[in-house]
């Protein structure tokens, strides 16, 4: 549909624009070990698929068969593991 522009985020918590390059940077809580932050660039034709419901973060996410083709990987990640955290953007600077 046309105005999905795009798609695969799970919880997006917070986003932001960069004031010097127009790029969206989106804060996305991820389900149980990973979360991350992905970049929108402006300009760039829709249609991005961040992912969510087979990616968490980098990282598969209880998926059937895994494939990262036609996936848009976050710019960073981080993990759980020194406790359970969720992301949430903010300014970018």
């Amino acid at each position: 549909m046309p105005e999905i522009y795009s798609y695969g985020l799970r919880n997006p918590g917070r986003f932001s624009f960069d004031r010097l390059t127009g790029a969206l940077a989106i804060g996305d809580v991820g389900q149980s070990k990973w979360e991350e932050v992905n970049r929108e660039s402006y300009g760039r034709a829709p249609g991005r698929n961040y992912g969510w419901r087979v990616m968490e973060g980098r990282h598969c996410y209880n998926a059937t068969t895994c494939s990262k083709s036609g996936k848009t990987l976050p710019i960073t990640e981080y993990s759980h593991a020194s406790g359970r955290c969720s992301i949430t953007g903010g300014y970018v600077y």
